[in-house]
């Protein structure tokens, strides 16, 4: 009985709303809606998090190739110089961490602050299976950890 009631209540609601729709569009009203886009951006705004620039995006889905396979980690030249290479997160952290949101960027940030930047010898680029542009990720997350927006909502 519960199911047939709800299903009842959702028809009418889904019903009522297509006739106002139709409604609207008969009597000439033009309903005004919000930019979608912008509706999204205020909303990633207000959680703390950092959208991708329009131009970044063909940089994104090549860094979406990242299968976290560790090769950049053994090559590259900031792992020799770490302490405690148990601990140590390479290139790999930065290139799968690295997401439209940013939702992890204090872990790039920890270790930007850690191991420095990249010493951009290429060698993980040269090594990595998928071709993902590690350089770049690394100089795209250097520059987002000092955006003020960016580092006051982490």
């Amino acid at each position: 009985m519960k199911k047939l009631l709800a299903s009842l209540v959702i028809g009418l609601y889904l019903l009522r709303n297509q006739l106002l729709r139709l409604w609207r569009k008969l009597r000439g009203v033009k309903v005004e809606s919000p930019d979608k886009v912008e509706r999204f951006a205020a909303q990633v705004r207000l959680e703390g998090l950092a959208l991708l620039p329009p131009e970044r995006a063909a940089d994104f889905t090549a860094l979406q190739r990242c299968i976290r396979c560790g090769l950049c980690d053994l090559l590259c030249s900031r792992a020799r110089e770490a302490i405690d290479l148990a601990f140590y997160q390479g290139p790999s952290l930065l290139a799968s961490t690295h997401s439209r949101s940013l939702p992890e960027l204090s872990y790039a940030r920890a270790y930007l602050e850690s191991y420095g930047s990249c010493a951009a010898c290429t060698r993980c680029m040269e090594m990595c299976p998928t071709g993902v542009p590690i350089k770049q990720v690394v100089e795209h997350m250097e520059r987002m950890t000092i955006r003020p927006e960016v580092k006051d909502a982490m």
